[in-house]
């Protein structure tokens, strides 16, 4: 190591341009910077959900529908109303990105359409499908609300938009706003800690540097691998630049501790000696946080496994570009009394508090982990997507006027088909007609109605000639749109209420349950299909990803501090110290009702990481010292002030527009304040209460 730190203080100049030129070169795809917050991010392109979902858009078209809600003072039935509805309805079906437009003119039941004072109509926009929706949707909805626009305010009308693309703009919309000022917002709070935490100009400066490196970086090597922005992935940049300080922290305060205790020494040496002293703990806090990251990799969401494996890169790049630029910033520094640091004697206090009552400490943190396991049994896994919105969001506003005033919007889809011949069979439509019947008695489920009276016309006819006839002349917009070519396969679109993945779970398994099996008297197969299905889907990979990255960090993690620690006793101390704020942070998630949803779900493996960091700084310098007090007076400045920093970082995803960001910074910045309790109370706790002999400490 030695040697190490020589080599590049001999060629500071020479690695300091080449590193450099490096972030300059992974800069470059930063110009591909998009945002997708679209379903088929979410699964890899082989995923079995997402290729049913594929055939379905192939063989149907598009499901994706823009419910368009209107509010007057007047009812919507008179003739002036009626004649400024058709006309703008007419306009938009003129646009060339629009398949059809279902409404109170062109379906037998109005009362769909319809509000029961008539002061309120709607109307669903069918979205021809496209290769890319993701990349023509906004402008789509532009164009959409543009011409309402144009129209609503003259005739006196208020609108709402509702729908899956609807979702998915207003989450890119806010992806890209929230993205940019979070980056914005982090730099200012990170400039004042370091400022706080620093003091001096120089370190302020070289904590800067090693940030932005960072992340130019990751975010260059995120995008030239094709990644977007997205309600995950938008706090990747956020994590970078606050876990990317932590070092800076540690080194600096190790540097001026070594000029404290060697005021004498040449500066040279100085920066051999602080980093010699440092980097093992710097390594494995880097390790512990990066392998925290990547138990994420085993998750079968793609962004999940994206953040996780772009969150590694980037703990693991700040370690690498911390270590090499304090080595060469700090090989310029002309030694002066701004290095030097005053005692701080707040750990001493500290320690008379607590530690004379040794057992005492421990009782209060032991009542509440254990309620903490308690509330760990309520904790719920689910995704509620239109939940991601505040309450006064337009999108929240437009899905809950619609439903008040029309019912259930968000559509499901079900594919039936023979298991031998096709519906060209009077029996298949018959049973066509109980699956249909069986379909609606599901409290809150209804099908679209001009396929409810096709089927039962058809399942009224009794020879296969007269099906053949009555066929031949349905719409061929409603044979493309709910029937196969060769009729070997009904599309039965149906309405439900706008709900969570779990309780879209329960409705399709209702419905499935509610269906007759195969048997002699049976032979249509029916099966979900359509978006909500691969929505649904979701829950499961959530579920998987919080239990077997939780398994595998926490092996990992907890298997590099018992390598760190050297020694069984003092490394199952450390285990029980930082479970504390993993088992308090899900406890409360689940005692407060706060779900494991698509952004929250990664907190307990990222926390997993995050949580050892400052016990591997007090256990290495506790190796070192053999006596708690003496390490609470070298470790505990760092450790606060690390732990403050982060606390505070956090606070930037507290500006975000999307709840499970907000929840997701909340429940870091509870992590933290947890860990940091663990570390410098529980820990010392457990070392003065079982004061025997641990190998590899010294005494």
């Amino acid at each position: 190591m030695e040697k190490f730190v020589r080599f590049v203080m001999r060629f500071r100049i020479l690695i300091g341009v080449l590193l450099i030129v490096f972030a300059a070169v992974a800069a470059i795809p930063l110009k591909d910077y998009h945002i997708d917050n679209s379903l088929e991010i979410w699964f890899f392109d082989d995923d079995p959900a997402l290729k049913n979902y594929r055939y379905f858009q192939e063989t149907y078209g598009n499901d994706e529908l823009v419910t368009v809600a209107l509010k007057s003072s007047s009812s919507f039935v008179t003739k002036e109303n009626t004649k400024k509805l058709e006309a703008l309805i007419s306009t938009i079906k003129r646009l060339s990105s629009v398949e059809t437009v279902y409404s109170v003119f062109n379906t037998p039941s109005k009362a769909e359409y319809l509000s029961k004072d008539s002061t309120a109509t709607l109307f669903h926009v069918v979205l021809k499908q496209v290769k890319n929706p993701d990349a023509v949707r906004g402008l789509i909805l532009a164009d959409i609300k543009q011409i309402i626009e144009q129209e609503a305010p003259e005739a006196g009308w208020q609108y709402h938009l509702a729908g899956l693309g609807v979702i998915y703009n207003a989450l890119n919309e806010i992806a890209l706003s929230d993205s940019t000022l979070l980056i914005m917002i982090s730099y200012v709070l990170i400039f004042i800690f370091l400022a706080f935490a620093l003091r001096r100009p120089l370190f302020i400066v070289i904590g800067i540097f090693v940030v932005c490196l960072t992340l130019v970086v990751v975010l260059g090597l995120f995008f030239f691998f094709g990644k977007s922005i997205n309600t995950v992935t938008m706090i990747l940049p956020t994590l970078i630049m606050i876990f990317s300080i932590a070092d800076i922290i540690h080194i600096t305060n190790t540097y001026r501790r070594h000029y404290n205790d060697n005021p004498k020494q040449e500066n040279e040496e100085l920066v051999v000696g602080s980093i010699k002293s440092i980097i093992k703990p710097c390594f494995f806090t880097s390790l512990t946080t990066a392998v925290g990251f990547a138990a994420l990799t085993v998750s079968r969401v793609q962004v999940i496994r994206d953040l996780g494996i772009f969150g590694a890169i980037g703990i693991m790049c700040a370690f690498v570009f911390s270590i090499l630029f304090t080595i060469i910033f700090f090989s310029f520094i002309k030694k002066n009394a701004a290095l030097k640091q005053k005692p701080n004697e707040t750990n001493s206090r500290l320690v008379q508090l607590f530690y004379p009552k040794k057992a005492a400490v421990l009782i209060i943190p032991a009542l509440f982990f254990i309620a903490c396991i308690i509330g760990m049994f309520f904790l719920e896994v689910d995704t509620y997507t239109i939940q991601f919105f505040k309450d006064d969001h337009p999108v929240r506003k437009g899905s809950d006027f619609i439903e008040n005033n029309f019912g259930a919007y968000t559509p499901l889809e079900f594919l039936v088909k023979p298991e031998s011949g096709t519906f060209e069979s009077p029996e298949a439509w018959k049973q066509l007609a109980e699956v249909e019947k069986k379909i609606v008695e599901i409290d809150g489920v209804t099908i679209y109605p001009a396929l409810s009276a096709l089927i039962a016309n058809m399942a009224q006819q009794e020879d296969r000639e007269s099906i053949k006839q009555i066929l031949d002349y349905i719409p061929q917009n409603l044979k493309n749109n709910f029937m196969k070519k060769d009729y070997s396969e009904i599309r039965i679109s149906t309405r439900i209420k706008m709900d969570s993945a779990q309780g879209f779970k329960k409705v399709i398994q209702k419905v499935m349950d509610n269906i007759p099996g195969s048997g002699k008297q049976w032979s249509l197969k029916v099966a979900p299909s359509g978006y909500l299905p691969l929505y649904v889907k979701m829950i499961d990979y959530i579920t998987d990803t919080q239990v077997f990255s939780f398994i595998i960090a926490f092996f990992l993690v907890f298997g590099i501090t018992f390598l760190l620690a050297g020694s069984i006793k003092l490394g199952l101390f450390a285990v029980i110290a930082n479970l504390f704020p993993l088992v308090g942070t899900l406890g409360i998630m689940g005692l407060l009702g706060i779900r494991l949803d698509i952004a929250t779900v990664t907190i307990s493996a990222i926390a997993m990481g995050i949580v050892v960091d400052d016990t591997i700084h007090f256990l290495s310098q506790y190796k070192k010292t053999g006596e708690v007090n003496r390490t609470l007076d070298k470790v505990f400045r760092p450790i606060v002030s690390t732990s403050l920093i982060l606390i505070f970082g956090f606070v930037v995803l507290l500006f975000a527009q999307v709840t499970s960001v907000i929840y997701f910074g909340l429940l870091s910045m509870l992590v933290i304040i947890l860990a940091l309790v663990g570390d410098i109370i529980i820990l010392p706790a457990l070392l003065k209460l079982f004061p025997g002999k641990i190998q590899g400490v010294k005494k």
